[in-house]
This record gives C-alpha cells, sequence and structure tokens, in this order.
C-alpha cells in the first residue's frame, strides 16, 4: 500500500524542481521573459518594446537587480547583448553591445558589470563596461551612446 501511494504521489503530484528556462530570469520585482523574442515583465510587452531572446540575471545592486539579455543574431553575427535594469517600477535597457561572440562576464559588487568579448572573425577583442552606480555603458573606455 505505501508502495502505491509513494507512485501515486510521484506521477500525480509534479516535482517543485524544474529545469531552468534560459528565456526566463526571476528578479525580485518579478519574472521577466524573453521566450518570445521581446522582453515581458509580469506578462505584459515593457515598453519601450526591448528586444531578447536569452535573459539572464547577473546581479542585484541596491533597489535593482541586473540581466544580460541575448539578442539571437541573423546570418552575419550569432548574437548581440544589452542590459537590462529591473526595479519595481518596470525594465529599462542600454544601447545593444558585443562583437558578435559570446562575452565571459565579471560582476564588481555594487559598482560594475564587465564582459569581454574575444575577437570574433574580423572584428578586435572588446571590453564592455556598465557603471551600475551611474547607468553609464562603454566600450574600451568610450561611452556607448
Amino acid at each position: 500500500m505505501k508502495k502505491l501511494f509513494l507512485f501515486s504521489a510521484l506521477v500525480f503530484c509534479p516535482l517543485s524542481v524544474n529545469a531552468e528556462d534560459v528565456h526566463q530570469a526571476a528578479t525580485r520585482f518579478g519574472i521577466v521573459d524573453g521566450s518570445e523574442s521581446i522582453i515581458k515583465f509580469h506578462g505584459k510587452v515593457v515598453s519601450p518594446e526591448i528586444d531578447g531572446n536569452f535573459v539572464e540575471k547577473i546581479t542585484e545592486s541596491g533597489g535593482a537587480d541586473y540581466l544580460l539579455l541575448t539578442q539571437m543574431g541573423g546570418r552575419y553575427c550569432d548574437a548581440m547583448y544589452l542590459i537590462a535594469k529591473v526595479t519595481s517600477a518596470g525594465v529599462t535597457s542600454q544601447k545593444e553591445f558585443g562583437n558578435c561572440s559570446e562575452p565571459k562576464t565579471h560582476v564588481i559588487p555594487n559598482k560594475s558589470i564587465v564582459l569581454d568579448f574575444p575577437p570574433y572573425q574580423k572584428d578586435p577583442a572588446i571590453t564592455v563596461v556598465y557603471d551600475i552606480p551611474t547607468g553609464t555603458l562603454t566600450q574600451n573606455g568610450k561611452t556607448i551612446k
């Protein structure tokens, strides 16, 4: 009888541990979803619209969570990236950046998010830094506008 109960519990009650969905990230303010190639927050498309396929939470600082959004590229570029800031008021992002390669991400808590991109085909290696206190985004020391 105990075996039948255990079997029934496993079959009819879903386990609470699910595989991580690379299209979503849980923040302190709610779920950010990029599963339809456009970012949604609390199930609604953010305004202004932000494109993104993959969503990864990279750090928390003060009253905000920070995400790395990946936009899958087309023929000539595998991917481009955005940093998104999530607060109770919503989701905002900076201009996209990258050189089509996959970055190594480093976080200096409460200070900056550093993304090192290796060379890609004929494009040189680049370093992109998001300054958390000011929201400034730079590439190789120059502000990305």
